[in-house]
């Protein structure tokens, strides 16, 4: 950093916290035992029932890096994450009754890849020794297969152990397995290349000799979850567990202890397993009821073997122990319908709160044995550390690490600011407690594919004295005055003297606080030295200064509605230095600094905003403002009189708006419009339409209210015209409407019926208005030819077409008895129709087809009621 700081500091240990990457959510998911099973993927892990193994003690599962499940096994069969068996997963050499029957390790340079190792056991005399088989996930339509590399054998000398840990590369794997009837350990490396089948031999320890009614070969093999231990179960007869010191760079075992003390007899030690932080071990004797927890951390025989503490304080069943995701020990208990817990496995003596029987299995059973993992999938060792120093009045930092690989180094000091490199140097500027953070990356290849492990550690340190130089300025327009201001914090000692350079040539200064002009634009490293009496006799700071020219600042008003986004949008130009920085008020006390940004009015009124523009390292120009109208959302509503056909309907607008004018557009569903306040319009046709109003301000603030128009036919009918005879009572034939008015209505018995009765001694004709109950009004006229004496009549014209009116020529008879004949004829003297029928008339149709317009002759021959013949001819007009 540029400013060194006089610090005096204080490392705090009451808090250190640490994290890493690591490979544990590939052991979330565990079958085991009679159908039993767990998920670590949920807290607390909750029983599985959907598993189908049945095995008495070895088997193992594996997930993928986010903890879903891929495929589990027995070590004879091998089940896919459906539960059914992989179709070349059957008959592998493992064995239900092998401790660790079998064990699934990753290729480390394919994600497709696994290799499931299996051991045989003591009943079989372990005559199919260790062996391996591979599973390719891109097979069976991704749920996995064994290729044709299944059951390759790797050793005839063999027990029922088997345990896997990183190497120290941090990416290939060792595989540790233990011969019989000798003490030779052989240790498989896995990299991307697969298998070596030629182990690292390492002859160390005691001899493990086949006697199958003693089970010599049986007991569990472990390696510590860091890498630098391994330990091994004898069952029976020698009765001890074996701890080896294990170099992961080799795959080398070496300096057994041997942890005595059981009391000889069929004991059965079974169970080995590491706490996370591989300081302590512990140890199951099943038929001794025991847990036997060692700190291993002295590395002394004499201390390890005295550190013996029995963690259980009731009698119990213990078998296999294993490390589980969420960092504790579950414990096996053969026949059992729960499985047991050591809660906290980092902690020497009682404190490690063993809890019998505490995970229920949800009606499944739990056997002798767990499924075996990866040592390393549980490893909480911190691989980085980093201790700090005072140097030349800063804190100096300097990181360390066991990994390998590409390594990247960084760091957060706790301040806001931040580093890299494995060995640093940071001044703070505050006094207090500072929280530094340390995450440390290693990145290496197999088979050139990228892997990676990240770690992170955290330190509190208390810093109790600062000198740390610094200063402000503001104002970085050239051939304008920049202000500098001194900042520099001093908690030990005095200052002495400060020196400015303001990086243009120009004479230093001395002030407190200066101020200075550049008359060029362009960036200046402006330095302050400052002097004091303390430890530290000087320290510096040199900032670059950015002197910029200033923008031009123009928006344009901008006017919208409530409750709506409105755009503003800046025009400001720079054309030397640009615009860089914007400050909005929009004049509600909300702002923004984007340059076009988008702000909603929750009010409307009348507003002004404020544009701020400076140029990218801050020269800044005057505020402008301009006027915002927001206008409020109207209200749309309107009634209307009832409508009538053909007469125009009055639309009243009620609508209302709290701020803004309104601008109206009417839509009256027949494709007719309007954009009056108060529109008047006539529907020509009876229909059902839909009529809406839209409301809407200058700012384009709008709503619209649409409401039915029901529209139908008013109708009035007077009747036909008809014949009456002089001063003789008849009676008018009015229909259609709600209410009548006949006029004129001095010769009828009442205006106001449908039907009255009349009596004439003259022509007339009557007009009837009708009424419907909407107040919609139609006329009808009927007219009334006056005789003297009995006669009968032909209309001289008809019009055929379905209205109800004058659809039938007939003859209109007065005072007749009957007809002798009406018959018509066509132009071309052909007869037409023919009746003697009173009533009856001619339809204007021949054959069923209506004739076109034209006259045709009729001929009429009645006798009235004196029995004088009365014959009549003329023609008519057809009018279809």
């Amino acid at each position: 950093m540029n400013a060194l700081k006089k610090i005096f500091i204080v490392l705090g240990i009451g808090l250190i916290c640490f994290s890493y990457t690591t490979n544990a959510q590939q052991g979330n998911i565990w079958y085991f035992g009679e159908g039993a099973g767990l998920n670590f993927n949920v807290t607390p892990p909750q029983p599985l029932t959907n598993g189908i193994l049945n095995t008495n003690e070895g088997c193992a599962s594996i997930c993928n890096k986010t903890g879903s499940l891929l495929f589990y096994t027995d070590g004879i069969t091998v089940y896919n994450k459906n539960h059914q068996a992989m179709p070349n997963g059957t008959g592998l050499l493992g064995n239900s009754s092998s401790t660790q029957s079998a064990i699934i390790i990753p290729n480390p340079g394919d994600t497709n890849l696994y290799y499931i190792f299996t051991a045989d056991c003591v009943e079989n005399s372990f005559v199919n020794g260790y062996n391996y088989s591979l599973v390719d996930m891109r097979l069976d339509g991704g749920l996995g297969n064994i290729t044709v590399q299944k059951n390759i054998n790797l050793s005839s000398s063999s027990t029922e152990r088997l345990t896997a840990v990183k190497a120290a590369n941090g990416i290939d794997y060792w595989v540790i397995t233990k011969g019989i009837n000798n003490n030779r350990f052989m240790v498989y490396k896995v990299d991307c290349n697969g298998i070596n089948p030629n182990p690292v031999i390492s002859d160390v320890g005691v001899s493990h000799i086949f006697d199958p009614s003693q089970y010599s070969g049986a007991g569990a093999i472990k390696a510590s979850p860091d890498g630098k231990k391994i330990c091994v179960a004898i069952a029976w007869p020698v009765a001890m567990a074996e701890l080896f010191d294990f170099d992961n760079t080799t795959g080398k075992l070496s300096n057994p202890v041997d942890l005595t003390g059981y009391t000889s007899g069929y004991i059965f030690i079974y169970g080995i397993e590491f706490s996370p932080n591989s300081k302590l071990l512990y140890v199951s004797t099943s038929l001794n009821q025991t847990i036997n927890q060692y700190d291993i951390s002295s590395g002394s025989t004499a201390t390890i073997n005295a550190s013996k503490f029995v963690i259980n304080t009731s009698p119990f069943y213990p078998a296999a122990l294993q490390l589980s995701p969420d960092k504790r020990i579950f414990v096996a208990s053969n026949l059992t319908p729960s499985v047991s817990v050591i809660n906290n496995p980092d902690v020497y003596g009682a404190g490690c709160n063993l809890s019998l029987g505490s995970i229920n299995l949800a009606g499944r059973l739990c056997k002798a044995g767990l499924p075996a993992y990866i040592a390393s999938f549980f490893d909480v060792t911190n691989h980085i550390d980093f201790t700090h120093s005072f140097v030349d009045c800063h804190v100096q930092f300097n990181g360390t690490t066991d990994l390998s690989g590409n390594l990247s180094w960084n760091w957060d000091f706790g301040d806001g600011t931040f580093g890299s490199g494995q060995t640093i140097s940071h001044s703070f500027k505050k006094v207090g407690t500072y929280n530094i953070t340390l995450t440390v990356k290693s990145t290496a290849s197999a088979c050139g594919l990228p892997l990676t492990d990240s770690f992170t550690i955290t330190k509190p340190i208390t810093i109790n004295n600062v000198f740390a130089v610094d200063y402000d300025y503001a104002g970085n327009c050239v051939n304008q005055p920049t202000q500098f201001s001194d900042s520099t914090v001093l908690t030990i000692g005095n200052i002495t003297s400060r020196t400015w350079y303001f990086g243009d040539g120009s004479p230093t200064s001395n002030a407190l606080n200066p101020v200075h002009t550049y008359a060029s634009v362009g960036i200046y490293n402006v330095k302050l030295l400052i002097s004091t009496s303390g430890v530290c006799n000087a320290d510096s700071i040199i900032k670059q200064v950015h002197i910029e020219t200033m923008p031009s600042t123009v928006f344009l008003p901008t006017n919208g509605c409530i409750n709506q986004a409105v755009q503003f949008t800046d025009n400001s130009t720079n054309p030397v230095s640009g615009v860089g920085q914007w400050k909005w008020f929009f004049g509600d006390g909300d702002s923004s600094v984007l340059q076009n940004p988008v702000h909603t009015y929750l009010n409307y009124g009348n507003y002004t905003a404020q544009l701020q523009v400076a140029s990218p390292h801050g020269c800044k120009a005057a505020a402008i403002t301009q006027p915002i109208v927001i206008d409020s959302k109207p209200v749309a509503a309107f009634d209307y009189q009832y409508p009538c056909l053909d007469k125009p309907t009055v639309f009243s607008n009620s609508s209302s708006n709290a701020f803004g004018s309104m601008i109206y557009n009417w839509q009256f569903g027949d494709n007719s419009s309007a954009a009056i306040t108060n529109p008047s319009h006539q529907y020509t046709i009876a229909n059902n339409y839909t009529a809406q109003l839209t409301v809407s301000t200058a700012n384009g603030c709008s709503t619209s209210v649409t409401k039915p128009v029901i529209v139908v036919a008013t109708f009035a009918n007077a009747g036909r015209d008809t014949i009456a005879l002089y001063d003789q009572h008849f009676q008018l034939n009015g229909s259609g409407g709600g209410s009548y008015l006949w006029s004129a209505a001095t010769n009828l018995s009442s205006a106001i019926i449908a039907n009255p009765v009349a009596r004439l001694k003259k022509d007339e004709t009557f007009t009837l208005q009708t009424t419907n109950a909407d107040g919609c009004v139609a006329t009808d006229i009927v007219v009334i030819k006056v005789v003297t004496n009995f006669d009968v009549f032909v209309p001289t014209a008809f019009t055929p077409n379905g209205d109800g009116i004058n659809d039938i020529l007939k003859p209109l008879p007065i005072g007749i008895d009957h007809l002798n004949y009406f018959k018509v004829y066509n132009r071309y003297g052909q007869e037409v129709f023919t009746t003697k029928e009173l009533g009856k008339g001619w339809n204007g149709k021949i054959s069923g087809a209506l004739q076109p317009q034209g006259a045709f002759v009729w001929i009429v021959q009645a006798v009235d009621i004196f029995g004088k013949v009365i014959t009549k001819k003329g023609t008519t007009l057809l009018i279809p």
